[in-house]
């Protein structure tokens, strides 16, 4: 029975008769039944597909999918739809293809609204229209120092950045204490009154300075020296406060001489206790008004500072120090350089910051506009950023990785429109398509350029059509089962689900090629068929005997039979002579029926297929063989000197006395000896060995070797 093989879309591949093998269809060997040595095609089967066909010429015979390893270019390609040979990307291609990938020509898309957080792309229009990154996009630190075009991360920023041109942003309120950078107009107006917190330090200025320096609590406690004619409101007779005491308030009281001393009121009373000059000194606290006149500017001695002086450009000297506010403090609190630097880690900035924009191309620490980003930016290079889950449709930096996993692009994606006979792996876009649809040399196949009155259709399928096919064109005229019948005069007959062949005729069905399965009813002998369903019922049917199964007791054969192919064993009777056997089921039995000797020389002759360990040779003669081997019995040679030879006889004969009997000794060869028994008549047994034989008899003779 014919081995049907199907791929696994259904469809035949081929037919493989018993006995045969196909190299027809397929690159494979397909083996039929009872083919002997099949072991060898099915293990070649294993290894051409272990190793995908390796080789540096396509295979002759591909199927659709079939892989081929191109051993000359180390690629592996796939056999596709069009019965072409397309190569795969390799790993080592694809990780290439991440690295630095260039685009040609001028890439565009449509400008997605601002705000827009999907998976369109991101046109340069889009990107300059303020727009707000999510997640934490990351990029290699450049060293420092570094001026060029490379992204500047947070650590490259916080490393000592030097910045050049002149950068602007808006100038926040004069009470504002947030991140916000602060801009020269913002600090000069925090010099006007300005109110400090916390306990602000700076160094201590030696005894007598009169400089621009800050006066400390300690260098004020130190026998200070007031120059000029500081003035302060005199206050009413009797006042006992903090309030200073004016030379008209000293006048109208009491006239102190020597060092008067009192006991030291606790920090921060205000009453009528004296105050000792160690309450003065320890942080006094000042109520009122005080004022005094304002110093020249640039004037650095131990004068007074009004607030009227500290306003205009104070030029500060040494290196003035105050407590560092925490990270993100927005109030009038003087700023540290530990907290700008702090500042300067993930800023956050307000408002809509502006700064020159540089030339294009520029390549430097300027701080780079929307307007100079947005002119063709050129990065170099490898820039990085944290891949976004796969279907991510947000203003997320998009990376290789990302692009990789099967995009999905939305609007109307546009690329450069390859020349019509490209064939490579660039986009093609619909006006390529335009163009190959009437392209001489048929890009798209021949129907795309025929007349529809002359068009060739091979493989592939045809649907979607407006009109029926009319019968003229070899179509049914009709656009379902029922009216497709009634266009072609069929009858409903055994209408199933099966397809076109159901709807037919029962009488009048014409089968060509393919085959018939999964009927509801065996086909009946007066149709072709066994009327059975099985092997059984088809051999009852057709009044068969049990031959197609082989069952070795019961098997008949009568009349004119043809075997071709299998064996036949087991019979109950042995074929007779006449009709093609020996008549015998043994060896033995058929030489006689056959009238052979049992040694006869024939083709295949009964000898050839004995036993080695038990064939019997009477009569007739051996000619024509390999000489037989010692160990087999023979002489191993040819002729009769080299038969002594491998025997280790001697060529000619030595008389040896028997007289009474022989007991050792002799001059047939060195170290050989004969022993022949006493009483020997020389028609004993022979043995030939090295050791003495155990046991025999009268007439023996032993040949030791």
């Amino acid at each position: 029975m014919s081995y049907i093989i199907n791929n696994s879309r259904g469809q035949i591949v081929a037919v493989v008769t018993d006995g045969t093998i196909n190299t027809t269809a397929t690159d494979l060997a397909l083996v039929g039944r009872a083919v002997t040595n099949y072991g060898e095609y099915q293990n070649e089967n294993y290894v051409f597909l272990l190793e995908n066909f390796a080789n540096s010429t396509a295979p002759a015979i591909p199927i659709l999918g079939q892989l081929w390893y191109d051993s000359s270019t180390d690629l592996l390609s796939t056999y596709n739809t069009a019965n072409s040979w397309i190569a795969l990307a390799s790993q080592n291609y694809v990780e290439a293809a991440k690295v630095s990938p260039a685009f040609s020509g001028i890439p565009t898309a449509p400008t997605a609204a601002a705000g827009t957080s999907t998976t369109q792309l991101a046109t340069t229009a889009f990107v300059t229209s303020s727009p707000t990154f999510t997640g934490v996009p990351i990029a290699p630190t450049a060293a420092a120092g570094t001026s060029t075009t490379q992204l500047a991360t947070t650590a490259f920023v916080t490393s000592s950045p030097t910045f050049t041109g002149m950068p602007i942003a808006p100038t926040a309120a004069d009470i504002t204490a947030t991140t916000q950078l602060a801009t020269t107009a913002f600090v000069q107006n925090q010099k006007v009154s300005p109110v400090f917190t916390g306990v602000p330090v700076a160094p201590t200025a030696s005894a007598g300075t009169s400089t621009t320096q800050i006066a400390t609590t300690e260098f004020v406690s130190v026998g200070p020296q007031f120059t000029g004619v500081p003035t302060a409101p005199t206050a009413t007779a009797g006042t006992s406060t903090t309030q200073l005491a004016t030379t008209a308030f000293v006048t109208n009281g009491p006239i102190f001489t020597g060092t008067p001393t009192a006991p030291t009121a606790t920090a921060g009373t205000a009453n009528t206790q004296l105050a000792t000059t160690a309450f003065v000194t320890v942080s006094p606290v000042f109520t009122g008004t005080p004022t005094a006149p304002t110093a020249g500017a640039g004037i650095a001695n131990t004068q007074l500072a009004t607030t009227a002086f500290v306003t205009v450009s104070p030029v500060f000297t040494g290196t003035p120090t105050a407590p560092t506010p925490a990270v993100g403090t927005n109030n009038t609190y003087i700023a540290t350089t530990a907290f700008v630097q702090g500042e300067k880690v993930s800023p956050v900035f307000t408002g809509v910051p502006v700064a020159p924009t540089a030339t294009a191309g520029t390549s430097n620490t300027q701080v780079a506009t929307t307007a100079f980003v947005s002119v063709s930016p050129q990065f170099t290079g490898v820039p990085t950023a944290p891949t976004a889950t796969a279907g991510t449709s947000n203003t997320q930096v998009a990376t290789t990785a990302f692009v990789s996993a099967s995009p999905q692009f939305t609007g109307i994606p546009t690329a450069p429109t390859a020349d019509v006979s490209t064939a490579n792996t660039q986009i093609a876009t619909t006006a390529f398509v335009a163009a190959a649809l009437t392209y001489p040399g048929g890009l798209l196949g021949s129907m795309a350029q025929q007349n529809q009155e002359s068009v060739d259709i091979i493989g592939g399928s045809i649907s979607g059509l407006t009109t029926p096919m009319p019968i003229a064109s070899g179509g049914t005229g009709g656009d379902d089962a029922v009216s497709a019948r009634a266009s072609l005069g069929l009858q409903t007959g055994a209408v199933t689900i099966v397809g076109t062949m159901a709807t037919q005729n029962a009488t009048s069905v014409v089968i060509g090629g393919g085959y018939i399965s999964d009927l509801d009813a065996p086909i009946a002998i007066a149709s072709g068929g066994t009327g059975g369903n099985t092997a059984l019922s088809a051999r009852t049917s057709l009044g068969l005997g049990n031959i197609s199964t082989q069952d070795s007791s019961s098997v008949n054969l009568t009349g004119t039979i043809n075997i071709t192919g299998g064996q036949v064993t087991a019979l109950g009777t042995p074929v007779p002579i006449a009709a093609g056997g020996t008549g015998a089921n043994t060896a033995l039995g058929a030489r006689t029926n056959l009238g052979l000797q049992s040694g006869a020389t024939t083709n295949a002759g009964t000898m050839a297929t004995q036993n080695a360990s038990s064939v019997a040779i009477t009569g007739g003669t051996i000619t024509g063989i390999t000489p037989l081997l010692v160990n087999a019995g023979g002489t191993g040679a040819s002729t009769a000197a080299d038969a002594r030879t491998n025997l280790s006889a001697v060529g000619t004969a030595t008389a040896v006395n028997t007289t009474g009997g022989l007991t050792g000794g002799g001059t047939l060869t060195t170290s050989r000896t004969l022993s022949i028994a006493s009483d020997s008549n020389g028609y004993g047994e022979r043995y030939i060995s090295t050791l003495a034989p155990s046991g025999g008899a009268n007439g023996d003779i032993w040949y030791q070797i």
